[in-house]
């Protein structure tokens, strides 16, 4: 992906120095280091085509210039996406946003099989990772749909689907206890 030297120095200058020059002239590379290599086409890529895209159509605002309003995002994947290209490129700022609009997300809709895979890749087989996703099946209920189930089984080793389903069924059993008692 392309994005001008200009705009990197400009809303992200503490990258500027970490450009390197290629052999062709006037072509520089920005090294981004993955952790891993099977989340490059579906989280890395699009994360920071995203922002570039962005970046790239933003009107520059002079009175600010060192500040990019961070784009609008809607869906969870949409959240998990700037998070991931503003952690990359070290916006600090940008990742305080997109955690917050993740987090809203992620309790005010359910989680479709690529927000899971996403989430997945993202922040891995952490307690409050798996915690999360489980809190969010249980409370929209989607713990039996079964594409979601068929991505789990397929996706997350056995170990962590059976996990990540437990989980589920303990907050389903909780979220029904707490609605008993309040009625």
């Amino acid at each position: 992906m392309r994005i001008s030297e200009r705009l990197l120095t400009l809303y992200t200058p503490w990258l500027a120095g970490k450009l390197r020059q290629t052999q062709v002239p006037g072509l520089k590379v920005l090294r981004i280091i993955c952790e891993h290599w099977y989340t490059v086409s579906d989280l890395e890529i699009p994360a920071l085509s995203r922002l570039v895209a962005w970046m790239n159509n933003f009107p520059y605002n002079s009175r600010t210039p060192d500040l990019l309003p961070l784009p609008p995002t809607s869906t969870v994947e949409d959240h998990i996406l700037l998070l991931s290209a503003c952690d990359m490129l070290c916006i600090e700022e940008g990742v305080k946003i997109a955690s917050e609009r993740l987090s809203e997300g992620i309790s005010s809709c359910p989680l479709s099989p690529d927000d899971v895979k996403l989430l997945w890749y993202m922040f891995g087989n952490t307690p409050e990772n798996v915690e999360t996703i489980a809190l969010n099946l249980a409370m929209h209920k989607t713990d039996k749909d079964e594409y979601l189930l068929w991505f789990l089984q397929e996706e997350l080793p056995p170990e962590h689907t059976n996990d990540l389903l437990h989980r589920a069924q303990y907050w389903k059993a909780e979220i029904a206890r707490d609605a008993g008692e309040a009625t």
